[in-house]
């Protein structure tokens, strides 16, 4: 992976624009005493999971690639990904989406979701993700793990679990810069390194299930 220091990045980090990311959480035994795990991260207790008057946006993937230390799919797509596989090596899934979030208000928090795939079964695990803003153009056809686009900042962390459950991630941080800098969106990363046997299986939307999408509350 290659993460740029960029002018962007730079500036993102020294305004403040990177602050403190939220603390994946799959359960309450993964937060500090006085916090709850809700909406998959850790907040102070009685946080409600968003605003009760805010509005719910879908931005729907455009375009997805995934790519894999240990052999690329040659531009097709898989009908899942298996994050944390060893099988795979460190995986990479590339997603553009639908801005939906230029249109709204003020964006109050962004979750990227994936599903899990349906009747899917895998052994007990837990896989630490990573979400990056990708810096360059780039397209499913052409990208390969030797040719992936430069990741930046800011970025979000997020727990994949074989319990059955959706894997969400807070990208709050992501979605906002990308609304404030049009002009470098393009698009998320998210990426697993390989810890497991099976890893865990998410749906791609190729074949059942429903393709990752990101879900924005604002105002």
């Amino acid at each position: 992976m290659h993460v740029r220091s960029s002018a962007v990045a730079l500036a993102c980090l020294l305004q403040c624009q990177c602050g403190p990311t939220p603390v994946p959480c799959t359960g309450p035994s993964q937060c500090e005493s006085g916090n709850e795990c809700l909406a998959h991260r850790c907040v102070p207790l009685g946080s409600e999971p968003v605003a009760q008057d805010s509005q719910r946006l879908v931005a729907e993937v455009t375009e997805l690639a995934v790519i894999t230390s240990e052999g690329d799919f040659g531009g097709a797509l898989p009908g899942f990904v298996a994050l944390g596989a060893e099988r795979t090596g460190t995986l990479e899934l590339l997603l553009k989406f639908e801005p939906t979030w230029r249109a709204g208000g003020r964006i109050e928090q962004a979750f990227l979701l994936l599903d899990p795939l349906p009747q899917a079964r895998s052994a007990a695990a837990q896989v630490a993700v990573d979400v990056w803003r990708i810096e360059h153009a780039w397209s499913r056809a052409d990208v390969t793990w030797m040719s992936q686009p430069a990741l930046g900042y800011p970025k979000a962390n997020g727990i994949a679990s074989s319990n059955g459950a959706p894997l969400r991630i807070e990208v709050t941080q992501l979605v906002n810069y990308l609304r404030e800098h049009p002009e470098h969106d393009y698009g998320v990363a998210l990426r697993a390194a390989a810890v497991h046997d099976t890893g865990v299986p998410y749906a791609t939307g190729v074949a059942g299930g429903s393709a990752p999408r990101i879900e924005v509350y604002g105002r």
